[in-house]
């Protein structure tokens, strides 16, 4: 018996070895679907504007393009949303001085918020109220 022709003999794939990888396949695949999220609807975010006068949640989502006003203590400002992002609109130099509010830009992910110290105004993005953690570690 030559090594090629005991080499070839290992290569066969048998009914048994079929049976295994299927079986390895399908486990593989059930726990692959059992990590996925289970609810596959877009998450509902919403805008939350603080000023130190009032709370206003606005709920967006991909669709939203528009302008939001909101009023503080000094004057009004104007927060955009546009695919999925937020950013506040310039205010006037006697309002916000430096303009750093403005300056940040577009932000998208939960969490993320733009202050403006001068007028005590917070502008964030949230998920879900249920939601309590957004990561764990062990």
């Amino acid at each position: 018996m030559k090594f090629r022709d005991c080499m070839f003999n290992f290569r066969k794939i048998r009914v048994g070895d079929l049976i295994i990888i299927i079986i390895a396949l399908v486990c593989a695949i059930i726990i692959f679907l059992m990590t996925l999220p289970k609810d596959f609807e877009s998450e509902k975010r919403m805008l939350v504007i603080r000023t130190d006068q009032e709370i206003e949640e606005i709920p967006f989502d991909e669709t939203d393009d528009r302008t939001i006003s909101f009023t503080f203590l000094a004057g009004s400002g104007k927060v955009q949303i546009k695919n999925q992002q937020v950013r506040m609109l310039r205010m006037s130099e006697e309002l916000c001085p430096n303009q750093i509010c403005s300056k940040v830009s577009w932000i998208e992910y939960s969490n993320q918020s733009i202050v403006c110290l001068p007028n005590k105004i917070v502008v964030t993005i949230e998920d879900d109220k249920d939601k309590v953690f957004d990561g764990l570690s062990y």
